[in-house]
């Protein structure tokens, strides 16, 4: 019976069941930045994941100022956000492109818009998203 165990317990941690076999996805909810360019009151929230060399993240950009409506209706696929991952110096370990028109809008019980929200990924091994230690967002509008 003790002989019976032991196989179970070996092969769950060679199938990658538990810590030591799994690769465990890291979750972080970065600060929020205010940024007065993009409109009044306007905030940018970021949440990143990792697991298995890849960086997830979710960027939400609120609320949905004149300026960023104009750009979802004008300038097509023009508009663009980049979103930036530093290192403790400054130095860019990361970024990623999006279009804000890509950008899903979600909208309040009475259709009027919230807030952008974008899932985006890029490739990053564990020692790259480790080093990370703040993040920014850049923009063209046009």
């Amino acid at each position: 019976m003790n002989r019976s165990i032991l196989i179970v317990l070996t092969a769950g941690l060679l199938s990658g069941c538990g810590r030591f076999g799994s690769s465990e996805p890291e979750i972080k909810a970065w600060p929020e930045i205010a940024n007065e360019q993009l409109g009044s009151g306007v905030r940018e929230q970021l949440k990143t994941r990792w697991a298995d060399g890849t960086l997830t993240y979710i960027l939400e950009v609120a609320p949905v100022s004149d300026s960023l409506t104009k750009t979802r209706k004008d300038y097509g696929l023009g508009g663009t956000f980049v979103v930036q991952f530093s290192d403790e110096s400054g130095f860019v370990v990361l970024k990623d492109s999006l279009y804000i028109k890509e950008m899903t809008q979600i909208m309040d019980d009475r259709g009027v818009p919230m807030s952008l929200r974008y899932q985006g990924e890029a490739k990053c091994d564990r020692s790259a998203y480790h080093s990370i230690k703040k993040w920014d967002l850049a923009w063209s509008l046009q």
